[in-house]
């Protein structure tokens, strides 16, 4: 995915994350990962830490005991109504953007500063609309009867985007 956008975000909220916890469990149930669940976007929720006793306690998720320094690192979880989801229809970057891509995951908050409007122009003229999901997560390991999901669904199958923008 070298070179392409992925995700990116307007950060709207922030909240520390055992508020992002108390926030998933009252109002974002989805959120959560429920790792036996048949729907495999269930078993990709990004709430990984129950804080409910105090200490956070990893759920089964995409995530393993490998990941709990760095996913723990952070104060805050970072929130979005103005995001872009391209997962595995990624968007190639136009050459002069090159230099907002990060090599690893994470966040820059004042690195891309000079870049920030030509970015922003050049993502909303793709043709999306803000909140919009066009790819699947890149983890197709996860997934259990994509093809049938799909199917009840009335999506399209075999790594065809939900939203048509900029994607081809």
């Amino acid at each position: 995915m070298s070179g392409r956008v992925v995700y990116a975000m307007k950060v709207t909220n922030k909240v520390t994350m055992p508020e992002y916890d108390a926030l998933t469990r009252e109002q974002l149930p989805n959120k959560i990962p429920d790792w036996f669940n048949r729907d495999w976007c269930r078993r990709v929720g990004d709430s990984i830490y129950d804080f409910t006793t105090g200490e956070p306690k990893q759920r089964k998720s995409v995530h393993d005991e490998r990941a709990v320094k760095r996913d723990l690192s952070g104060e805050y979880a970072l929130l979005s109504q103005d995001f872009y989801y391209f997962g595995d229809q990624a968007i190639p970057l136009p050459d002069d953007l090159a230099p907002v891509i990060a090599k690893t995951q994470g966040h820059r908050s004042n690195a891309n500063g000079p870049y920030l409007d030509r970015f922003v122009a050049w993502i909303r003229g793709l043709g999306c609309e803000s909140g919009t999901v066009a790819g699947e997560p890149i983890y197709r390991r996860f997934r259990v009867g994509r093809q049938q999901e799909n199917a009840a669904r009335g999506e399209p199958s075999r790594g065809a985007s939900r939203a048509s923008c900029g994607t081809s």
